[in-house]
Protein backbone atom coordinates (compact mmCIF):
# COMPACT_ATOMS: atom_id res chain seq x y z
CA UNK A 1 0.00 0.00 0.00
CA UNK A 2 1.27 3.29 -0.79
CA UNK A 3 1.17 6.09 1.67
CA UNK A 4 1.21 9.99 0.14
CA UNK A 5 4.24 11.76 1.56
CA UNK A 6 1.60 14.64 2.50
CA UNK A 7 -0.10 12.40 5.20
CA UNK A 8 0.99 13.47 8.48
CA UNK A 9 0.71 10.94 11.49
CA UNK A 10 -0.18 14.11 13.08
CA UNK A 11 -3.78 14.22 11.70
CA UNK A 12 -5.95 11.63 13.93
CA UNK A 13 -7.59 10.79 10.44
CA UNK A 14 -4.32 9.20 9.35
CA UNK A 15 -2.19 8.12 12.27
CA UNK A 16 -2.72 4.41 12.50
CA UNK A 17 -2.50 3.99 8.70
CA UNK A 18 0.95 5.88 8.54
CA UNK A 19 2.13 3.81 11.79
CA UNK A 20 1.11 0.71 9.92
CA UNK A 21 3.17 2.19 6.54
CA UNK A 22 6.02 3.04 8.94
CA UNK A 23 6.48 -0.89 10.35
CA UNK A 24 5.91 -2.46 6.85
CA UNK A 25 9.15 -0.14 5.95
CA UNK A 26 10.58 -0.98 8.36
CA UNK A 27 9.87 -5.14 8.23
CA UNK A 28 11.53 -4.75 4.42
CA UNK A 29 14.41 -2.96 5.80
CA UNK A 30 14.52 -5.84 7.67
CA UNK A 31 14.25 -8.06 5.26
CA UNK A 32 17.07 -6.94 3.47
CA UNK A 33 19.90 -7.74 5.71
CA UNK A 34 18.10 -10.44 7.35
CA UNK A 35 20.31 -12.98 4.96
CA UNK A 36 23.31 -11.59 5.82
CA UNK A 37 25.43 -14.27 7.35
CA UNK A 38 27.69 -10.99 9.33
CA UNK A 39 24.93 -10.03 10.64
CA UNK A 40 24.60 -13.76 13.05
CA UNK A 41 26.10 -12.86 16.24
CA UNK A 42 23.50 -9.94 16.48
CA UNK A 43 20.45 -12.40 15.82
CA UNK A 44 19.73 -12.64 19.59
CA UNK A 45 18.65 -9.40 20.02
CA UNK A 46 17.25 -8.95 16.92
CA UNK A 47 15.01 -11.86 17.66
CA UNK A 48 14.55 -9.82 21.31
CA UNK A 49 13.16 -6.87 19.37
CA UNK A 50 11.23 -8.60 16.72
CA UNK A 51 9.27 -10.75 19.94
CA UNK A 52 8.55 -7.29 21.65
CA UNK A 53 7.05 -6.14 18.25
CA UNK A 54 4.74 -8.77 17.59
CA UNK A 55 3.15 -8.80 21.50
CA UNK A 56 2.49 -5.50 20.44
CA UNK A 57 1.35 -6.20 17.01
CA UNK A 58 -1.17 -8.49 19.19
CA UNK A 59 -1.93 -6.06 21.59
CA UNK A 60 -2.60 -3.51 18.70
CA UNK A 61 -4.99 -5.78 16.59
CA UNK A 62 -6.97 -6.60 19.74
CA UNK A 63 -7.49 -2.47 20.33
CA UNK A 64 -8.49 -2.30 16.76
CA UNK A 65 -10.99 -5.14 16.81
CA UNK A 66 -12.45 -3.29 20.53
CA UNK A 67 -12.30 0.24 18.26
CA UNK A 68 -14.60 -1.32 15.94
CA UNK A 69 -16.82 -2.52 18.31
CA UNK A 70 -16.80 0.73 19.78
CA UNK A 71 -17.15 2.55 16.42
CA UNK A 72 -20.59 0.66 15.89
CA UNK A 73 -22.10 1.59 18.85
CA UNK A 74 -21.05 5.18 18.53
CA UNK A 75 -24.17 6.41 19.55
CA UNK A 76 -24.06 5.43 23.37
CA UNK A 77 -25.62 1.91 22.64
CA UNK A 78 -24.03 -1.78 23.39
CA UNK A 79 -24.17 -3.18 20.14
CA UNK A 80 -23.49 -6.68 19.83
CA UNK A 81 -21.82 -9.03 17.49
CA UNK A 82 -24.58 -10.07 15.75
CA UNK A 83 -26.20 -6.69 15.57
CA UNK A 84 -23.09 -5.29 13.70
CA UNK A 85 -22.88 -4.79 10.08
CA UNK A 86 -21.42 -7.80 8.16
CA UNK A 87 -18.71 -5.40 7.43
CA UNK A 88 -17.71 -4.76 10.71
CA UNK A 89 -17.89 -8.46 12.03
CA UNK A 90 -15.51 -9.41 8.90
CA UNK A 91 -13.06 -7.17 10.48
CA UNK A 92 -13.17 -7.82 13.58
CA UNK A 93 -12.93 -11.49 12.47
CA UNK A 94 -9.78 -10.54 10.44
CA UNK A 95 -8.24 -8.29 13.44
CA UNK A 96 -8.90 -11.30 15.99
CA UNK A 97 -7.49 -13.93 13.71
CA UNK A 98 -4.35 -11.52 12.62
CA UNK A 99 -3.68 -11.30 16.73
CA UNK A 100 -4.07 -14.88 16.88
CA UNK A 101 -1.82 -16.04 14.42
CA UNK A 102 0.74 -13.13 15.54
CA UNK A 103 0.40 -14.80 19.26
CA UNK A 104 1.07 -18.30 18.01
Amino acid sequence: MFMPANVSAADPRHALPQRAYQLQRAAAALREHASDAQQVPTLRATLAHVHETLDLLVVSMQRMAHAVADWCGADGRNVDEDAASPEARALRWHLGTTAEALRD
